[in-house]
């Protein structure tokens, strides 16, 4: 063979041996249809496994799984749809084993760790002499708070609105009593902010809603305060109409509003009742009214009152033509409508319990007894937090698909501004330097946007707060103006260094001051900017937020403007999570005025 041929040949094996690694390559590489999860499992190990681990410590320092380990396994069975623990073992460990850092455990492993987070039941007396267990589970409903307010979603020194009520859930474990809907199960007391559960203490199921409800509460409200959260509005059905749940509601609100429990004692002063108002409320015509009733001796509030026409003809023997709810509160200010629609909206909570048995598995709970049980209840919880969370990162996903709306809406409110400068013919050359700034700053966002088709990363340089608004006060000012609003500034001399990129923040702050300006509308209104080291709080005296239109603020697309494209608060929101910052916004019932408040990392 010629020395040639020899290097042709040579060549050859070698190209079929390069070629034969690559289809080796291709065949193995690893491929799952559960890989979506792993974004998933990285958010909560970024985000929760920390708070986990800080508030329940280390399970081991050498061999094992730490707590949040197990955490992580057990959500991603639900999150895969699973349908209960066993199915990590069975069905989806050799894809969740896949993630290159991530350990998943085993089903054992998860059962063994939701026993060692249970406590003991605690078990109260009645009157006649029957007891009933309780499990309180108090070091896991301080953790479920903690990674709440680490994860911004509530955020101290701030009020919410709670709502209580318990809910039943039928299983036949060994421990489960017998339910007065004719199964056996138990009856958690469940405490919810917005979307957000709050707290779970797990009961027998055929004790009474009432029978040491107050304690429950108690707990609750503790855990809460002991995190600086605290509760303007608390809302309750009759099943919390009590002394002793009322008293303990009262103080740690500064409202209530439960459901009055039918007494026929009241029945002549509400048929003798007049000056009844009607309204229509979500299609149907009621009859308001209230009045100031003593509940209990020495206890006195308002009962709001509302009545419905019955449809069918039929009187009843207490009400006659008329079917009456009342609600019982210390709110002496809103009108009786206003009550209404509020408790009203309580009814929507049902979808959370709706995701719980449905999603998170609390209708296939794990272990034999009631004390293992309410772990892992109030473990799915936490599932629930960063299941809303994905939902709310996937809206986000399929906004900046429509990235070019949110460009433009940019490009109209910075050009806007600059445009009605030039009109109004007073401009000066501070103004038109201050122009010619704005302008760069807006390419520059812009062209960071349009590169990576998100909100880019903050280009991070320490700064001072007063100053950064200060240098905002001519844009801001003509704003205020030319919708005849007046703008006040209240800024600290304080040094209030901040870590924050310029050009975001300004976007931040014309955002907030537009919503602001828009809110106030014709009428005369007042913004004011204050700051104080580490925090900003812009205020203004506009319509206000409605409760209903409060969860949905930051939502991409949604808007009550006629002709809103819901992108300003998205916008907001996804710089200021980008610079650490927790905020808020929120309108005060006392004084009216509609606050967003930034606080910043120190």
């Amino acid at each position: 063979m010629s020395e040639f041929s020899l290097t042709l040949v040579l060549q050859f094996k070698t190209s079929k041996i390069i070629y034969d690694m690559v289809k080796v390559s291709i065949k193995s590489e690893k491929i799952t249809p559960f890989g979506g999860i792993f974004h998933v499992m990285e958010k909560f190990d970024r985000y929760i496994d920390p708070v986990i681990d800080g508030e329940l410590g280390l399970r081991c320092t050498t061999f094992g799984y730490q707590y949040s380990e197990i955490a992580r396994s057990l959500m991603s069975v639900y999150f895969s749809a699973g349908d209960c623990v066993e199915d990590v073992t069975s069905h989806l460990m050799p894809h969740l084993s896949l993630h290159p850092t991530l350990r998943t455990c085993s089903s054992d492993t998860i059962l063994r760790g939701i026993k060692e987070l249970s406590t003991a039941n605690t078990t109260y007396t009645s009157e006649t002499g029957r007891s009933y267990d309780f499990n309180t589970a108090t070091k896991l409903n301080g953790l479920l708070v903690k990674i709440l307010v680490s994860t911004a979603q509530l955020v101290p020194g701030n009020s919410y609105d709670l709502d209580f009520d318990h809910q039943f859930i039928e299983t036949e474990k060994y421990d489960a009593k017998m339910t007065y809907k004719k199964f056996t199960g138990y009856s958690p007391g469940v405490a919810v902010i917005g979307d957000l559960i709050v707290g779970i203490e797990n009961r027998d199921g055929n004790a009474n809603v009432r029978f040491h409800q107050q304690d429950t509460l108690e707990r609750f409200f503790s855990n809460l305060e002991s995190k600086d959260i605290h509760i303007r509005r608390a809302r309750m059905d009759c099943g919390s109409c009590s002394r002793e749940i009322v008293e303990t509601v009262e103080r740690h609100s500064e409202h209530f509003y439960i459901r009055a429990n039918r007494c026929s004692s009241l029945y002549d002063s509400l048929l003798a009742l007049r000056g009844w108002k009607h309204e229509v409320i979500n299609g149907i015509e009621y009859e308001l009214n209230s009045i100031i009733v003593e509940k209990w001796e020495g206890k006195v509030y308002r009962l709001v009152i509302q009545r419905e026409r019955c449809m069918d003809g039929e009187q009843d023997l207490w009400e006659g033509e008329y079917t009456y709810r009342c609600i019982l509160t210390n709110d002496y200010t809103s009108t009786p409508r206003e009550i209404v629609e509020f408790y009203n909206l309580r009814g929507g909570k049902e979808r959370i319990f709706d995701d719980m048995n449905n999603g998170i598995g609390w209708a296939r709970l794990p272990k034999s007894f009631m004390a293992e049980n309410t772990g892992r209840l109030v473990l799915a919880a936490v599932f629930l937090i960063e299941s809303l969370t994905s939902e709310v990162r996937r809206a986000e996903k399929a906004a900046y698909e429509r990235v070019i709306r949110m460009i433009a809406h940019e490009v109209n409110n910075s050009v806007a501004g600059i445009v009605s400068l030039m009109e109004n013919g007073k401009m000066k050359m501070e103004d038109v330097e201050g122009a010619s700034e704005r302008l760069t700053a807006l390419s520059e966002f812009v062209t960071r946007f349009a590169e990576v088709v998100k909100i880019p990363q903050p280009q991070l340089q320490l700064c001072d707060l007063s100053e950064e608004v200060e240098a905002c006060r001519p844009f801001l000012e003509n704003l205020c103006q030319s919708a005849h609003v007046q703008l006040e500034l209240h800024l600290t001399d304080e040094a209030s260094p901040v870590r924050i990129d310029t050009i975001l923040f300004q976007q931040v702050l014309i955002n907030i001051v537009k919503n602001a300006v828009e809110s106030i509308g014709e009428r005369e209104g007042l913004i004011t900017i204050t700051s104080v080291p580490s925090q900003l709080i812009i205020a203004d005296n506009g319509r206000g937020i409605p409760p209903a239109v409060a969860p949905h603020l930051f939502t991409p697309f949604f808007s009550t403007k006629p002709q809103g494209q819901g992108l300003g608060l998205l916008l907001i929101r996804d710089i200021l999570t980008a610079h650490h910052c927790t905020f808020s916004l929120m309108t005060d019932p006392t004084d009216h005025l509609t606050r967003f408040t930034i606080q910043f990392p120190k």
